[in-house]
């Protein structure tokens, strides 16, 4: 399992944006539980849910930099990518054949 942090701006962002999420990313993302003290939500999944949210995030980085330049869309997604990746880094051995981020 990866466990990371989602600030508000990020989760809302995914969570009103992300259409194409596939069953076990969507569920990862609308369970993310709530941490007392901390804004936005803690979500723990497996390695390749993981790896999909954050390619989302890198995706729609991209697209949001294109539509207004820097913004809060495109910093959230900056922040989540760096919170995903971490938690990829740390996370323990593969478990799925995923690689892990450079």
């Amino acid at each position: 399992m990866v466990t990371f942090h989602l600030d508000s701006q990020a989760y809302w962002t995914l969570r009103n944006d992300a259409t194409t999420l596939s069953h076990e990313a969507s569920t990862a993302m609308r369970s993310g539980e709530i941490v007392e003290g901390l804004p936005g939500r803690r979500i723990s999944c497996a390695r390749g849910a993981a790896d999909e949210l954050r390619q989302w995030f890198k995706d729609n980085r991209q697209r949001y930099l294109a539509m207004s330049g820097p913004g809060h869309k495109s910093l959230a997604c900056e922040r989540a990518l760096e919170a995903i990746d971490a938690a990829l880094r740390s996370a323990p051995a593969l478990e799925s054949g995923s690689p892990r981020p450079r």
